[in-house]
């Protein structure tokens, strides 16, 4: 099974227990649910899911790092944050689900970087930390590294002149 068909089970999951929202967000009871998992999804790694409709993004949740025991539990914890944590778009609805294209953004790790020099935003994500704040753009998300680090800065609340670290998100990502 691959990780976006992961998400789509999940999707429908959700919407078919939506009455009973506690029972939808317990992603455990999903998860035994499951057929077998392929080995290279269990190890430990932060995962971001991102829906889509006509290129533009319709929610995102997830984390930079490990927060489950698998790729698959953190695909399916992170489907349910973008489904039921989602604060910049309207709420996904029952009748929309089936047409969002999903993604799968799975951190393999992340390099601190003294600057953006050699940073490719069409592959490598970025993260800035100040303080216990952080922003993350992932790979794709921004066409080049400027507008990546502004938009991080932006999402991480920092303000001009305060200092802060940046990190490289080396990942796969699954459409």
């Amino acid at each position: 099974m691959s990780l976006t068909t992961l998400v789509r089970q999940t999707m429908a999951f959700y919407f078919e227990n939506a009455s009973n929202v506690d029972n939808a967000r317990n992603y455990q009871k999903f998860i035994k649910r499951l057929p077998p998992i392929s080995a290279h999804y269990t190890q430990p790694v932060g995962v971001f899911v991102t829906l889509s409709h006509n290129g533009k993004s319709r929610a995102c949740w997830g984390s930079a790092f490990p927060r489950y025991k698998s790729i698959s539990e953190a695909t399916v914890a992170a489907t349910l944050g973008a489904l039921t944590k989602e604060y910049r778009y309207k709420p996904i609805s029952s009748g929309e689900w089936q047409k969002l294209k999903s993604q799968v953004t799975v951190v393999k790790s992340l390099e601190p970087i003294r600057n953006l020099q050699g940073q490719n935003p069409l592959c490598d994500g970025l993260m800035v930390r100040q303080n216990g704040g952080s922003g993350v753009i992932l790979p794709g998300e921004a066409r080049d590294a400027t507008y990546q680090l502004t938009l991080c800065k932006l999402k991480a609340g920092i303000q001009p002149g305060q200092k802060f670290q940046l990190y490289r998100m080396v990942a796969d990502v699954y459409h």
